[in-house]
Formats: C-alpha cells, sequence, structure tokens
C-alpha cells in the first residue's frame, strides 16, 4: 500500500520563500533584492540569446538536432526564469520598494 501525499498540508513555495526572509534585516533583504533583480536580468538576456537562435534556425531550409537542443535550452531558461520571477516578486514585496539598480552593474 503507498502512501497518499497530502498536498493540501504541504507548505506553498511563496510561503516557504517567505519563512526564508522574514530573518533578513532590512540591509540584508535590500542586497538580496539587488541580487535576484541581477539574476533575473541575466535570465531575461541569456532566454532572449536562445530566442534568437531559435528563431534564427526557423528560418532556415531545414531543422537538425542542435536547433532541437537550443528549443529544449530555450524552454528550459523560459520555465527557469518564470519561477525565478516568483522569487524576484517575494522578495521586492516583502522589501517594499524596487531598489536602485545601475544597469552596467554586474552580479557579485
Amino acid at each position: 500500500m503507498s502512501k497518499e501525499i497530502k498536498l493540501r498540508n504541504a507548505s506553498s513555495p511563496r510561503l516557504s520563500i517567505e519563512r526564508i526572509l522574514s530573518n533578513l534585516t532590512p540591509t540584508e533583504l535590500e542586497q538580496l533584492a539587488i541580487a535576484v533583480i541581477r539574476n533575473q536580468r541575466e535570465r531575461l538576456e541569456a532566454a532572449q540569446t536562445l530566442y534568437d537562435r531559435l528563431d534564427a534556425s526557423r528560418k532556415g531550409a531545414h531543422q537538425d538536432a542542435a536547433d532541437e537542443l537550443v528549443k529544449h535550452e530555450y524552454t528550459l531558461a523560459m520555465l527557469m526564469m518564470t519561477t525565478h520571477h516568483q522569487v524576484t516578486s517575494a522578495v521586492i514585496d516583502k522589501l517594499g520598494y524596487v531598489p536602485t539598480i545601475s544597469g552596467g552593474e554586474t552580479a557579485h
């Protein structure tokens, strides 16, 4: 007999994130917000690069295994970017504002 998993009692990802953030000071939270925003920008740039490669390959005469790999990588990048967006949103919500970030800064 297998064990039944009760999803109703499972903690939501949003609540888990909130628990993690609850112990941070305002300064730590702002530093974290800057880091997750930078990371989200990097994810967006990577997804855009993959999309551009995929779009270029679709305009070609034929698709090969390399094109299928790019499609897979793009799908994975979009999935990861979407889930990371939830983290970014939760951190910014907890902070209460969007911190100022220089566009030219790199993540540390």
